[in-house]
């Protein structure tokens, strides 16, 4: 399996990255996940730098709480990703191996990174359905 040492997180990952910013809105943040398709996004600060990170399960968990909660938390801040992100994020590098990058899905349980470039911002995002679409290309390509 030498190809997961050769190929690189740049090469597998998706290039086209939704981001979105502490201040925007709840209800803005799923009209964005609703119109590209997609169920999360990384949190930039004003200077593009990933500070977290936003999922559909951020918002389910948000309306799971007691209206009470969830009221006084809109009312306090006006319901911002800044509200329900999540401020850890895994990530790895584009110039990162595969093996690397599918070692730490594994080990973290994570279905989704932020790859970063060498400036440490956003380059692209790496899911387990676009390692899985690698995968089976190169299968393929073998057989």
């Amino acid at each position: 399996m030498e190809f997961l040492l050769n190929t690189l997180a740049r090469d597998v990952m998706t290039k086209h990255v939704i981001c979105v910013y502490p201040k925007t809105s709840i209800k803005e943040l799923s009209s964005i996940f609703i119109e590209n398709l997609i169920t999360g996004a990384p949190v930039l600060d004003s200077e593009e730098n990933v500070i977290g990170f936003v999922s559909q399960t951020d918002i389910v968990e948000l309306d799971l709480h007691s209206e009470d909660y969830l009221d006084s938390r809109l009312e306090e801040t006006g319901g911002y990703v800044q509200d329900i992100m999540v401020p850890e994020i895994s990530c790895v590098h584009e110039t990162d191996p595969l093996a690397k990058v599918i070692d730490k899905m594994c080990t973290e349980k994570n279905h989704r990174l932020v790859v970063l470039n060498d400036q440490e911002k956003v380059a692209g995002i790496l899911t387990t359905m676009d390692v899985m679409c690698y995968l089976q290309k190169k299968i393929i390509a073998l057989q």
